[in-house]
């Protein structure tokens, strides 16, 4: 786990974290904003979550969002996977390993 800073209170931070790591910039649409804003403002303020657990929680956040970086700039290198039709999802289920 990377030692995230102690400042990270805004999607702003966490998606500054998350460029910083992939080197990129563009991640497409906000619709996440919202959510993570309110997961941001419950995490900073709980006296429930433990230092440990909170820096957990924030690499979490910062890798979903650097993976999220990474699947926009794919999509804008290889425009033809939004094109590819999905016969059927492919869902797992089980505790991660």
């Amino acid at each position: 786990m990377v030692n995230q800073p102690a400042t990270v209170s805004t999607p702003d931070d966490a998606l500054e974290l998350a460029r910083d790591r992939t080197g990129l910039s563009e991640i497409g649409s906000d619709s996440w904003r919202p959510g993570l804003a309110i997961l941001l403002e419950e995490l900073n303020a709980s006296t429930l979550i433990a230092p440990h657990g909170r820096d957990y929680l924030i690499e979490n956040i910062v890798t979903a969002l650097s993976n999220r970086l990474r699947v926009n700039d794919y999509v804008q290198h290889h425009p033809e996977v939004l094109e590819a039709k999905i016969e059927r999802p492919l869902v797992t289920l089980g505790m991660p390993r």
